[in-house]
C-alpha cells in the first residue's frame, strides 16, 4: 500500500511505517502515545480513563507485538501550549482543557478567525474559553464545550464535546458559514 499524505483535520500529516490495533482501547493509545514519542501520562484524558477505569497507564501492563516496537518510534509534534501566540488579536482561555476542544478551538479559528473581527472586545480581541477549570474570562467571551458551562452566564455558551466549528460559528453569528465542512474523500 502507497502512503499518501493527506491534509490531517489539524497539524501535519506525517509518515511513520507503523500502526497499532488492539482489544484493549487504552493500551492501543498508550503504545500508540510510546510510538509517537510522547509519554501516556501526560495526556489528560489518557490520565482520566486509567483513573476512572482503574486501569494502568503502565505501557508493561500490556503485552505488545513485536516486541521491539521501539524501532517504530518516530517523534510527533506535539500540540501547542498557547493557540493565543498563533492567533493575533484572538485571547484564548484555557485551562484543563481536552486535546478534543483544542483542535475544535485550532480549527475554528484557522478557518473562521478573520470573521470574528465584528465580536472583538473593548481591547480589540475576541476572547474564547476553553477548559473546565477556566474562571478569569471577561465579560462577553465565548464559551466552548460543555466543560465551560458553569461560565455561561459571561458570553456565548456553545454546547458540545467539542461542538464542530461550523457549529461555533453559527452561534456566534447566528448565520450558517459561507462554506460548510469540506467534504472527506
Amino acid at each position: 500500500m502507497e502512503w499518501k499524505a493527506s491534509d490531517p483535520s489539524g497539524g501535519e500529516a506525517k509518515q511513520s511505517d507503523f500502526c497499532v490495533a488492539s482489544l484493549h482501547a487504552l493500551g492501543a493509545d498508550i503504545y500508540g502515545c510510546i510510538l509517537m514519542g510522547l509519554k501516556p501520562e501526560e495526556i489528560p484524558h489518557l490520565r482520566l480513563v486509567s483513573e476512572r477505569c482503574h486501569m494502568p497507564l503502565n505501557a508493561n501492563a500490556y503485552a505488545v507485538v513485536p516486541e521491539k516496537y521501539d524501532e517504530y518510534i518516530s517523534q510527533y509534534k506535539t500540540p501547542p501550549t498557547n493557540i493565543s501566540l498563533q492567533f493575533e488579536n484572538v485571547k484564548v482561555y484555557d485551562k484543563e482543557s481536552c486535546s478534543a476542544c483544542q483542535s475544535t478551538l485550532l480549527l475554528f479559528l484557522k478557518r473562521f478567525k478573520d470573521d470574528m473581527t465584528p465580536y472583538v472586545l473593548h481591547d480589540g480581541k475576541f476572547h474564547i474559553a476553553i477548559g473546565k477549570g477556566v474562571s478569569d474570562a471577561v465579560e462577553g467571551t465565548v464559551f466552548l464545550g460543555n466543560c465551560t458551562r458553569f461560565m455561561k452566564e459571561k458570553g456565548v455558551f456553545i454546547k458540545g464535546c467539542p461542538p464542530v466549528p461550523t457549529r461555533i460559528y453559527e452561534a456566534i453569528t447566528v448565520r450558517e458559514p459561507d462554506e460548510n465542512e469540506p467534504e472527506v474523500e
